[in-house]
């Protein structure tokens, strides 16, 4: 439920509960007095024939007001009160100060309604002519009024009482209302605003305990907070990742600079000295330009790929000849190694930068025949047949692969996820060969191939790695064939 709904309800909620109560108790209170209205009127209908025996008894005391007011008083219950009229409607007394009614009644209030049992909230009134004489002639009336107490008690008490359930109903209210907002918004709120002001101060949490899951917008507002923190806490430890990448790059930089160069150095220096040796001397100081050669130009292709100008020069070529481009000349250029190369390409068309896939080859087969054993073997495979690929490649249609093979000593697991991140490679391969760069060939290969909306990976269990990668081939290879034949 929303949070513009949850305050409806609240607010709804809150101003119908008054009236819930104060309905109940109208209910119960309406209950109440329909049974006691029943049993008073039987009351006061019995009270009144027994006064109206009374007054006929006495009826000879009517012009004899002290007698009669006597007699009736004896009679009267402390609720009760009776008021008498002469014949001629003259008020004779009455047993009260004020009785229920005004006393002051004329002659048509006092004959409208005789022999009639009147009830009011406040009581009943019964209005009877007295019989008197021989010929039993109106000698005067009486008017009976009766207080309803128990009605008038019963108001007060449950007027008390419903003032007393409506206060606990409105705090019961308040309640219910804090606990909810302080649950589902002033906890989750003041939460939030605590981490974000450790986030405003530079200090992250990665064991970040969130408050228990909501719904709603305070439920988005949690969710988009936690991927916030998680973003942040990511690049946190990208940048510091790459700060520890810039100072071991300048660190590798210089310490593999600084060697050829020293060696470079002394063999010029050595040429002097010894000029017997000048020949080997200069193959040697070619060896260490051509070292330092590949280094820069790692740097330098790194550096632009990184770019947000670098571009690809992207050409339609067939997935054929592509093919017989990428293994052109392997088998010539080591003699160490025994290449094998397969290419079964079935009619298709790639977009694709030709230069830039030949360098991502040339460097898996250097990196392949660089960690071969002596005397090892070097398989290329390009196909877009499944029937041709291992079973860990996950083949997929209109998909172009591309796999390089080697014998040698096999990657571990472990290292095999991060064997694609920049100089990653540099204290591992300083371990191997003090000639094999800064560790950023990978990097730039998976940058490249990617860039291709290609993907690059790696397998290898045991002796021997493949490194393999695929890039996609036109939908509409095929049709655009048979239109150009």
């Amino acid at each position: 439920m929303s949070i513009r709904l949850n305050l409806y309800f609240i607010l709804i909620f809150t101003a119908i509960t008054p009236f819930i109560v104060t309905f109940l108790f109208y209910v119960q209170l309406t209950g109440w007095y329909e049974v006691e209205k029943s049993d008073s009127e039987m009351r006061a209908l019995l009270r009144a024939s027994e006064i109206s025996v009374l007054m006929k008894n006495n009826s000879d005391k009517v012009h004899q007001g002290g007698a009669l007011k006597k007699a009736v008083e004896d009679e009267l219950e402390s609720d009760e009160s009776i008021t008498v009229y002469s014949s001629n409607f003259n008020p004779l007394f009455t047993t009260k100060e004020q009785g229920v009614s005004n006393q002051g009644r004329t002659s048509n209030q006092v004959m409208r309604g005789l022999f009639e049992l009147k009830t009011t909230i406040r009581g009943h009134t019964y209005k009877e002519p007295i019989f008197g004489g021989n010929n039993g002639s109106i000698v005067g009336y009486f008017v009976l009024e009766t207080e309803r107490t128990a009605v008038q008690e019963k108001t007060i008490e449950t007027y008390w009482i419903a003032i007393l359930v409506f206060l606990l109903a409105v705090l019961g209210t308040l309640t219910l209302v804090h606990y909810w907002l302080k649950r589902r918004m002033i906890s989750p709120i003041n939460y939030l605003l605590g981490e974000m002001r450790g986030i405003g101060e530079g200090h992250l949490n990665e064991d970040v305990q969130f408050v228990k899951k909501q719904k709603g917008e305070m439920g988005q507002l949690i969710s988009g907070f936690e991927d916030m923190n998680h973003r942040l806490i990511e690049a946190k430890k990208n940048e510091e990742e790459e700060v520890a990448n810039q100072q071991r790059l300048i660190a590798a930089i210089s310490h593999d600079l600084r060697t050829p160069l020293t060696s470079i150095r002394a063999y010029a220096e050595g040429m002097n000295v010894h000029r017997d040796k000048q020949e080997d001397y200069a193959k040697v100081i070619l060896t260490k330009t051509a070292f330092m050669q590949k280094l820069i130009d790692d740097l330098l292709a790194y550096s632009a790929i990184q770019a947000s100008s670098f571009t690809l020069d992207l050409a339609e070529v067939e997935a054929e000849e592509l093919a017989e481009l990428m293994v052109d000349g392997y088998e010539e250029q080591d003699r160490s190694v025994t290449f094998s190369l397969t290419t079964a390409v079935e009619q298709a068309t790639v977009r694709c930068d030709v230069n830039r896939l030949i360098q991502v080859m040339d460097n898996l087969v250097t990196n392949a025949i660089r960690y071969s054993d002596t005397d090892g073997k070097v398989s290329i495979l390009i196909t877009n047949q499944s029937s041709y690929l291992p079973t860990f490649v996950a083949y997929q249609p209109d998909r172009l692969y591309f796999l390089v093979t080697d014998r040698g000593r096999g990657i571990p697991k472990e290292e095999q996820e991060r064997i694609f991140s920049s100089f990653y490679q540099i204290e591992h391969a300083r371990k191997q060969n003090h000639s094999t760069g800064v560790g950023l060939g990978l990097s730039i290969c998976q940058e490249l191939v990617t860039k291709h909306g290609g993907s690059m990976h790696v397998y290898s269990k045991g002796t021997g790695s493949t490194f393999y990668f695929s890039i996609p081939c036109l939908s509409d290879s095929p049709k655009r064939k048979d239109e150009e034949e």
